[in-house]
């Protein structure tokens, strides 16, 4: 038996009552009516009722939780949604004086137990709510920066391409270079546009594609690069795979890019599909002569560059790794002391919701 429980409930439309009117006092906003101020205050009052009478710890308030993603919907700053857990505290002791009611310190305990708890759980789904909004904005202005860029960026490659071929410029190790980074950077913005749709719930589109036939035309853009440091590059194998081959082909590029990138010059670089029980694999090995001590469990970290050359964003293996999860896959990489090491990209020949 709790006295507590038994007075919040006999008062308990009182309190939401003067909840309300405390609120508007506060600053809350007039416009909102009475039901949207008090929100979840009626689940939080039972949940509160619960755990005095049964004198037992609630791990999350699923009322305080719903309250603080409310909050942040309605532009309250966090100081403001944290303030109210105050003022029912105020409420409910003035209640409690009137009521002429003695508690015990068990009771006060849970009370101010349950307001803390509640607090918390208030607080982290406000922080989740605004970190998901934030990330939102964030993703549509890359999106639409990432778009943008493409336009000029694409009017520059077809200007070049031009004026090559009417002989107003002459190749040179100038203009290739200029290619190569042009080329470069619409794969910067390629990557990109794929990691924000890999961002997306339900954002891959599935087709039936040959493995081998994508992998010759990833190989085919990066010939020049791989020819500049005479390397040879080897496909073996094939499958038929049922994927996104947007995202796909994004993943595979950027491990060729590394493979090219690292492999020695005068070396080679394996391209190996195979499918086995119901999965494709698909392998990358290069020739960068091994992995540096303790970098292998970092590599698939945004930013993170394990070798020498520090082109780039370091984001090529993070992009990788999040297109092969995307397919429900995992990508993996083992070590070759002395020689290179091999990427697995393996994923299943279907999507789990089409099997069967």
């Amino acid at each position: 038996m709790s006295r507590l429980a038994d007075v919040i409930e006999r008062r308990q439309e009182e309190i939401v009552r003067r909840y309300v009117a405390r609120a508007r006092c506060d600053g809350a906003a007039t416009s909102l009516s009475d039901p949207v101020i008090a929100d979840a205050l009626l689940g939080y009052l039972r949940e509160l009722r619960c755990a005095l009478r049964e004198n037992t710890r609630i791990e999350q308030s699923a009322s305080a939780t719903a309250h603080g993603k409310q909050r942040f919907e309605l532009g309250y700053d966090l100081r403001a949604t944290v303030a109210e857990y105050g003022t029912l505290y105020e409420l409910l002791f003035d209640v409690l004086d009137e009521s002429g009611e003695s508690v015990t310190i068990a009771e006060l305990r849970t009370l101010a137990r349950f307001l803390i708890h509640g607090i918390e759980d208030s607080a982290t789904q406000y922080a989740i709510a605004r970190q998901t909004r934030v990330r939102e904005d964030m993703r549509k202005y890359l999106a639409f920066l990432a778009h943008e860029l493409r336009n000029p960026l694409g009017s520059a490659r077809m200007a070049l391409a031009f004026a090559r071929d009417r002989g107003e410029v002459a190749s040179s190790q100038l203009t290739e270079s200029i290619e190569r980074s042009l080329r470069r950077v619409g794969t910067l913005l390629d990557d990109a546009l794929v990691s924000i749709r890999l961002e997306e719930q339900d954002a891959l589109t599935y087709e039936d594609f040959q493995v081998r036939e994508l992998l010759a035309q990833l190989v085919n853009d990066s010939a020049a690069e791989a020819a500049a440091k005479a390397e040879t590059i080897v496909i073996e194998g094939s499958a038929c795979a049922h994927a996104d081959r947007r995202s796909l082909a994004s993943a595979l590029s950027n491990l060729l890019r590394n493979a090219v990138k690292f492999t020695k010059p005068g070396g080679s670089i394996h391209l190996r599909v195979k499918e086995v029980d119901c999965r494709i694999m698909i392998e990358v090995e290069d020739g960068c002569g091994g992995l540096p001590g303790g970098t292998v469990h970092k590599l698939f970290d945004p930013f993170v560059q394990a070798g020498a050359d520090r082109s780039g964003f370091g984001l090529g293996l993070a992009i990788a790794e999040q297109a092969t999860e995307a397919h429900g896959g995992t990508l993996r990489v083992h070590d070759l002391p002395g020689r290179g090491c091999v990427f697995v990209l393996d994923i299943p020949a279907a999507p789990a919701r089409q099997a069967g």
